[in-house]
C-alpha cells in the first residue's frame, strides 16, 4: 500500500505575526506565511521548514547509522482544516458525513467533523518516511485509534526507533493531540530498497 500526503493540508506553525493575522482576519491569505522555530544545527532530522503535507521541500533524512533503537524521530505536527478532510474524502472515495458535514457532526453530538482515521495513518507513515528517506519502504503500518479528532485540532504524531538492522527498521509511534492520546499503540516496520 502506498500512502500519498494530501495536497491541501497546512502545517502547524508558530503563531503569526500582527499583518499575517489582519490578513486572516479580512479573509486573505496574502502574508500568511508558516513559520517554525530555529532547527537543531547538528540534526537533520530536526531541520527544515515546516511543509504542509505533499510539499517536495522537507528535512533530510537520518543517515542510517543515525537510526538507532531509542532515538526519536522529528515530530510532525499538523492542523488539519475541514478543506484537508474533504480533500482525504475525495481521494479515498469516504464520504460519509460525519467527516465533512458540520451540522451533521453537531446532531451527533460532535464539536465538529471527526477526522477520518486512516488519515491519521497517513500521518504516521509520513513521519517514518521522512526519517527514513527514499531508500526505505514502508512494510507494515498498525495503529489503534483511541480517541476522536476534530476538524481544525492540530495533530502532533510522535516516533522512536524500537530496532534498526542493515534490513531496515522498525518505530514505535503515537498521535496526540495537545495532552491527549488519539493513536496508541502503533508501529511502523520499513525495509532499505538501495543502498
Amino acid at each position: 500500500m502506498i500512502f500519498r500526503p494530501l495536497e491541501a493540508a497546512q502545517p502547524e506553525s508558530d503563531p503569526p505575526d500582527e499583518e499575517a493575522e489582519a490578513d486572516a482576519a479580512q479573509g486573505s491569505t496574502a502574508g500568511a506565511v508558516p513559520t517554525t522555530q530555529a532547527p537543531e544545527p547538528d540534526d537533520p532530522a530536526t531541520t527544515g521548514a515546516a511543509e504542509s503535507l505533499g510539499a517536495p521541500a522537507g528535512p533530510e533524512p537520518l543517515p542510517r547509522e543515525r537510526l538507532s533503537p531509542g532515538r526519536s524521530l522529528r515530530p510532525l505536527h499538523r492542523r488539519i482544516a475541514l478543506a484537508d478532510m474533504v480533500a482525504y474524502g475525495a481521494a479515498t472515495w469516504d464520504w460519509h458525513r460525519l467527516h465533512y458535514d458540520e451540522a451533521h457532526a453537531r446532531r451527533l453530538g460532535a464539536p465538529a467533523p471527526l477526522v477520518d482515521g486512516q488519515m491519521l495513518g497517513a500521518l504516521l507513515a509520513e513521519c517514518v518516511l521522512r526519517a527514513a528517506g527514499p531508500s526505505a519502504r514502508l512494510v507494515r503500518l498498525a495503529y489503534r485509534n483511541r480517541a476522536p479528532v476534530h476538524a481544525g485540532e492540530t495533530v502532533t504524531c510522535s516516533g522512536t526507533i524500537a530496532t534498526a538492522d542493515d534490513a531496515g527498521f522498525s518505530v514505535d509511534l503515537s498521535v496526540s493531540v495537545g495532552d491527549r492520546l488519539v493513536v496508541a499503540p502503533a508501529f511502523a516496520q520499513l525495509d532499505w530498497t538501495s543502498g
